[in-house]
This record gives C-alpha cells, structure tokens and sequence, in this order.
C-alpha cells in the first residue's frame, strides 16, 4: 500500500514478483456530514491508484458507522469509478469496522461484493495479562464477529483480508 512516491526499483521488484500496489486513499466524509457523490468521485478519481496503469486499485480509510447519506454516496462513487476505462481491471478495497452489524451499509458491502471488490477488516487486539485472557478477547473480538460476517454475507471469506493488529 503506497501513500507517497515509491522507490521506482522498489516498485519494479515487487511487480516483477508478481505483486501488486494499490494507493491509499482518503475517504471524504468520514469526519463530519455527508459528502455528495461529486466530491467523493473528485477525490478518488485523482488518485494515483486510478490514474497510474501500474497500480492495481486504491483503498479508502476508513467505513465504519456512518449514515444512509454517506453510504448512498460512497456506493455510488465506486460505481462511477467501475465505469471510468482507467479503473478497468482495478480493485477498490474498504478499510472497515464490523460493517455487517450496521444497517445504513447493506447496500454499500453488496454492491462492493457484486463489484469484485475487497475488504480490509481491521481488528486491532491489546495485550492481555494472561494466556487465557487473550483467548477470550481472541474469540470476543474477532472469532464470534468474523462468523457474525460470514453469516451475514455468504461468500464474503474470499474477498476479506484480516488486518491483524497487536497493540501494546
């Protein structure tokens, strides 16, 4: 994941590895009201991770309990980025909480999903005191929600990354 210019034998190497590198990308809206799907496509559509061939897609920080109104034009902003020819063959990927559990973002996983696209789950764990302790924070915080997922959203295994953090 780039967020800045990238070392160009750096970003050889790891293409030629059969890797690829998609940009991050800002997510209008998230801290304060809705932003329209306008100001959303503006944004996106300027990022090297749409603008740029070598990249394989971008991906926006961060979907988590937001309102209809975001939503409706987050959705809408990736439709419109499917059907710009310099997205063709890219990948958006959402940085996200437990989206399954909030109402408002429905529309936006199923579109996503219909679309190909990816999930970055972040679960960011704390150290615990003990081994038993860190057990069950381990089934609290990312079992029982990743089942909480996988029931909401059949299919949705193949098009989740698990971003593991560890906090201490």
């Amino acid at each position: 994941i780039a967020r800045s210019d990238i070392d160009t034998g750096e970003f050889q190497r790891w293409i030629e590895e059969g890797r690829q590198w998609i940009y991050n990308a800002n997510l209008p809206g998230v801290a304060g009201p809705a932003p329209s799907t306008d100001e959303v496509v503006e944004v996106w559509s300027t990022n090297p991770g749409v603008t740029k061939p070598e990249f394989a897609g971008i991906i926006a920080d961060e979907f988590l309990g937001h309102s209809d109104r975001h939503y409706t034009a987050w959705t809408e902003a990736v439709r419109r980025l499917h059907a710009m020819p310099e997205f063709e063959g890219k990948t958006f990927y959402a940085w996200c909480g437990d989206l399954y559990m909030h109402t408002p973002a429905n529309g936006f996983v199923q579109s996503l999903l219909s679309w190909g696209d990816r999930f970055a789950w972040e679960r960011y764990q704390q150290e615990e005191p003990t081994a038993d302790a860190a057990d069950r924070r381990f089934v609290r915080e990312i079992t029982q929600p990743w089942l909480g997922w996988k029931q909401a959203r059949p299919g949705l295994s193949e098009r989740m990354i698990m971003c593991l953090g560890y906090l201490s």
